[in-house]
């Protein structure tokens, strides 16, 4: 359960869920950046607009599976 954003976040937010502009955020490990993610996510599926397109990437493969079984389960 999240609160509220912290600094990063409150700074990436308006760009992430507010405009039409690729992103990309390069952040401390800690930062929050999944959670930015999300976002970007929430707002290509929130649009109906199938030609949007949201790209996460990670280091390591084990990161990116368990980000999709974890987005698999919350958003189906």
């Amino acid at each position: 359960g999240i609160t509220h954003f912290n600094p990063v976040q409150t700074q990436v937010f308006h760009a992430l869920f507010q405009r039409d502009h690729s992103v990309l955020v390069g952040a401390p490990t800690g930062s929050g950046k999944t959670v930015l993610a999300e976002l970007a996510i929430f707002r290509c599926l929130f649009t109906g607009d199938r030609r949007r397109t949201a790209v996460y990437l990670a280091p390591l493969k084990a990161l990116v599976r368990e980000r999709m079984q974890d987005w698999g389960d919350r958003m189906g």
